[in-house]
């Protein structure tokens, strides 16, 4: 599946030079007092990040400028959504992220890209702009 994903224009991204968690299996974390969808928490305050999506291979810091509210995804899915932005087609995505990791299948890995995007989504950090089959 093709998945044109991209930052609403009111989200800020800065790549985090520590990974707040690595490893196989895409999530995004904030502090204690945020909202919660699935694996996904925003915080009522947090750093200023600079604007842009960055190139960097640990953690991201999403800022949600119309809310007030920061998101902080891990290293795996900052690699995802990186990838996404750059236009990564999620399948090919999903299997060069399995290749990489013994014992995790693709169909775990396209789960995990497709939690990410809908948590992304129904966060309104990011919208998906065309999505095919």
């Amino acid at each position: 599946m093709t998945t044109i994903l991209r930052l609403r224009p009111d989200v800020a991204a800065c790549d985090m030079d520590d990974d707040p968690g690595g490893g196989p299996g895409a999530r995004a974390r904030g502090e204690p007092g945020g909202g919660r969808a699935s694996d996904a928490r925003g915080s009522g305050s947090g750093p200023g990040p600079g604007t842009g999506t960055g190139t960097g291979t640990g953690g991201m810091v999403l800022l949600d400028e119309r809310a007030g509210r920061y998101w902080q995804l891990n290293a795996t899915a900052a690699h995802i959504l990186r990838r996404l932005l750059a236009g990564a087609d999620r399948d090919g995505l999903a299997d060069e992220l399995a290749a990489g990791h013994e014992g995790v299948t693709r169909e775990a890995v396209a789960a995990d890209i497709d939690a990410l995007v809908e948590q992304l989504t129904n966060a309104r950090l990011a919208e998906v702009v065309r999505a095919e089959e």
